[in-house]
């Protein structure tokens, strides 16, 4: 029998607004993630991240840097409160299940969803802050990015592993889309 320290309490359950709960890490792992963050911070991560845009880094702002383990699905879709695996079937479910459908990109708003791809596979997710006036190709996201921090930035300027933005999702009532 192991004996886990009380600063990593197990992690509480999150529900989709179906009432289906998400999968989460073991709590070995959740207990692994938090380990990691003590060594390599979420401030260092965030550093090297910026570092990695070049060029890019001129559209992308560091809004917060919290040393609680959470990913972009997290954020998303656990209210910044679990690291959720980034398996494409799942989180398509999820997002079905919470309501959501696809649209194109010149009807994203304020609030709709993001999702990334590289490889035929979901990489990212993020949320529209921000569609500049009628010029659909300026669309702003909050994004979490792995062991960095949230980023405020610009639709196509993220890590080149995130591959490129591909599909767009919303919960709004259909008709505000026409």
């Amino acid at each position: 029998m192991s004996i886990l320290p009380s600063a990593y309490p197990e992690q509480m359950p999150i529900y989709l607004r179906s009432g289906d709960p998400v999968e989460l890490p073991e709590h070995t792992q959740y207990v692994n993630l938090r380990e990691y963050l003590l060594i390599q911070t979420v401030a260092t991560n965030t550093e090297v991240a910026l570092q990695l845009l070049g060029a890019k880094k001129h559209n992308v702002r560091v809004r917060s840097i919290s040393e609680y383990p959470y990913n972009c699905v997290g954020m998303v879709l656990g209210n910044r409160r679990a690291w959720i695996d980034l398996d494409s079937e799942a989180i398509e479910n999820s997002l079905i299940q919470d309501g959501f459908r696809k649209i194109s990109q010149e009807d994203l708003t304020v609030g709709d969803v993001v999702l990334y791809e590289n490889e035929n596979e979901y990489t990212h997710i993020g949320m529209v802050i921000c569609v500049g006036g009628e010029d659909i190709t300026n669309v702003w996201l909050l994004s979490k990015w792995g062991f960095a921090g949230e980023f405020i930035h610009h639709l196509h300027d993220v890590l080149s592993d995130y591959g490129v933005a591909s599909q767009f999702w919303s919960e709004r009532v259909a008709h505000d889309t026409e």
